[in-house]
């Protein structure tokens, strides 16, 4: 599977988030639930919500 930024998915999260950020888009639901629950570790995050026929949450600092 190709992913534009491959260090995107290995590096750990220290994006800065001072304000709601989407992230996605996830094909499916329980793939943006498992990144929603990572993300839930350190920052606050809204639902998983479809948008364009994907799937996203946003996510910002605590």
């Amino acid at each position: 599977m190709a992913h534009a930024s491959p260090s995107a998915t290995t590096a750990p999260i220290t994006i800065q988030a001072p304000y709601w950020q989407p992230r996605g888009p996830f094909g499916n639901y329980s793939r943006c639930i498992s990144e929603r629950t990572e993300f839930k570790r350190y920052y606050l995050v809204t639902d998983c919500y479809m948008y364009n026929g994907s799937w996203w949450f946003d996510y910002k600092d605590r």
